[in-house]
């Protein structure tokens, strides 16, 4: 069986690290959740491979349907205090 993992933040450097790395060690059903606006932070998920991309405001209802999140990476912009 496929393990499903979800990963938050999924468009960010951190994220599509991640998510490159979950690609190289093998068979993995990815979601991934991020807000891609209307820019052009999409294209740091190019090359990747992936089941699907959710919006944030779309997570609580996936993981109503019994989904799991093994992986959370989400952050706020810019810098911290």
């Amino acid at each position: 069986m496929t393990e499903r993992v979800i990963v938050t933040g999924a468009a960010g450097f951190i994220g599509r690290n991640v998510v490159a790395e979950l690609n190289r060690r093998g068979p993995v059903e990815l979601i991934l959740v991020d807000d891609l606006g209307t820019g052009e932070k999409w294209r740091n998920l190019g090359g990747l491979r992936f089941e699907d991309i959710l919006a944030p405001s779309d997570l609580w209802g996936w993981l109503a349907d019994g989904n799991r999140v093994p992986f959370h990476d989400a952050r706020p912009r810019g810098p911290r205090p």
